[in-house]
Parts: structure tokens; sequence; C-alpha cells
């Protein structure tokens, strides 16, 4: 299962690291934050202000037609993805009790 946030909210980046730390060891996920450039970010934004604030998490960038793709509509959400079907999209907290379960199936 692979577990991957949109946005880049950096109020959200502690809860982020949490969750992160909490699934790093399970083999079963993976996790990843994905950032969607706004129009004014410069190449590597992302990765330094993450790093600078010493988190540990992957980063990947995506193409802005991500939001239009996923219909996401708010950040950062949560795009759950299991043997390559999306089962969950939303806010992350959310999402949590869907992990779970399937971490136990």
């Amino acid at each position: 299962m692979c577990i991957a946030i949109s946005g880049q909210d950096i109020r959200e980046f502690p809860d982020f690291q949490k969750r992160y730390d909490k699934y790093k060891g399970n083999k079963n996920i993976s996790i990843y934050s994905v950032n969607i450039p706004f129009k004014n970010d410069t190449p590597g934004m992302a990765f330094q202000m993450i790093r600078s604030r010493n988190y540990t998490f992957p980063v990947l960038i995506a193409k802005p037609e991500l939001e239009s793709i996923f219909n996401i509509n708010a950040v950062p959400e949560a795009i759950l993805i299991k043997d390559d079907k999306i089962i969950f999209i939303g806010l992350i907290f959310l999402a949590d009790k869907v992990i779970d379960e399937e971490l136990k199936k």
C-alpha cells in the first residue's frame, strides 16, 4: 500500500513526520509527500524547506495537473493506493483508520 500526501502545507509537516515515523519500518506501506509546486516556486524549493527543518520523509515533485487528475480539493490531501487502485482520497487524519484496517488484512 502506498500513501501519498499532496500539497505542502508547512503546518502539517510535524504531523506528517509522525505518520512517516510510525510506518517507515513496515514493508507493506510506503509514504511520500507529494509537492505540487506553486507558480513562483523555484526548483528544489520544497526539498530545501523540508530538509532545513530536519524532516526526513521522502518528497516527490508532481506536475500541477495532479490536482485535476485526482480531483484534489484541498491540501494536504491523502491518497491511498493499494494494488494499483485508489482506495481513499481525503484528509490525512481520516486516512489513519483506513491505513490501519488495510494493514491488518
